[in-house]
């Protein structure tokens, strides 16, 4: 099933209200373009940038970056086999880079 590009879950999200978080946060394969991959979502509200590292890009803090969406930060990256390792590389409102599993 496609994911929505719909703020109403971010707004419910925001509002404690968010009972099927899972189904918006996290990882999900969706097709962009034509082009199947997969879609990254995190709430990272203080950060100062969220990327995406793994198996696939050699763990680089920077190959993959995602978007800031309000509190939220989102991409999508192509051609990703199922069950690829991944972390997201967060770096802090200090400026420290954590490394952080996927909570979804």
């Amino acid at each position: 099933m496609p994911i929505s590009n719909d703020t109403a879950p971010l707004a419910q999200f925001l509002a404690g209200q968010a009972v099927r978080a899972q189904e918006f946060l996290g990882s999900h394969p969706t097709v962009r373009g034509g082009q199947s991959g997969w879609l990254f979502r995190v709430w990272a509200p203080h950060a100062q940038a969220v990327a995406v590292m793994g198996d696939f890009n050699g763990w680089d803090t920077g190959a993959n970056a995602l978007a800031p969406k309000g509190e939220f930060w989102q991409g999508f990256i192509p051609d990703l086999p199922v069950y690829t390792a991944y972390k997201y590389a967060v770096t802090g409102a200090d400026g420290a880079v954590r490394y952080k599993a996927d909570p979804y």
